[in-house]
């Protein structure tokens, strides 16, 4: 055998034996957790919330998602609309470029520097100049993204945005950005 065949060998030699992987020890395995069986709740207490703890038992007993119990209330949407309306840019001559973005943070001021905002570019929503004419837009958020950044940037050299905030908690579906 030639020096580069074996060194192939002893190169996958390692990735054999780990795809072969350990066999099925039962001797040290634990039993799988067993739900809880459901207790009979208080005399006095309705039926819902019957149900409600017998799916938070399932719940909490189960070890894939396909055993999750659900209440026919539930619904399994992740996501909410949300309706912004971008109002006519000011009669003039500069030109406004406005950007929705969901991860942002506050940055301390410093003696050089009064307080500013780091947001990442790449979380952005939308991305759109401010025309003559109102502008409606409606963003599809996951249940995650309960805030927002509006940043309207003024297209001329050494602009500072003007920062506008949307919390999900505080408003409703709609989200009015003017200047």
């Amino acid at each position: 055998m030639n020096t580069v065949t074996r060194m192939a060998l002893v190169a996958l030699l390692p990735l054999v034996l780990a795809a072969c992987g350990g066999g099925d020890d039962s001797s040290s395995a634990s039993p799988a957790p067993q739900p809880a069986p459901a207790t009979p709740a208080d005399s006095g207490a309705s039926d819902s919330n019957t149900e409600q703890t017998e799916t938070e038992t399932a719940n909490q007993a189960a070890d894939t998602t396909a055993e999750l119990i659900s209440t026919p209330e539930f619904e399994f949407t992740g996501t909410f609309e949300l309706n912004v309306k971008v109002a006519p840019a000011p009669a003039g001559s500069v030109q406004y470029y406005v950007n929705i973005c969901s991860d942002f943070e506050q940055l301390e001021a410093t003696e050089a520097k009064p307080a500013s905002w780091l947001v990442n570019y790449d979380s952005c929503l939308l991305r759109t100049f401010v025309t003559s004419q109102e502008q409606v837009f409606n963003l599809s958020l996951s249940e995650s993204q309960s805030e927002l950044i509006a940043q309207i940037w003024p297209m001329e050299n050494g602009a500072i945005p003007v920062n506008m905030f949307w919390q999900k908690q505080s408003q409703a579906s709609e989200w009015i950005i003017a200047l």
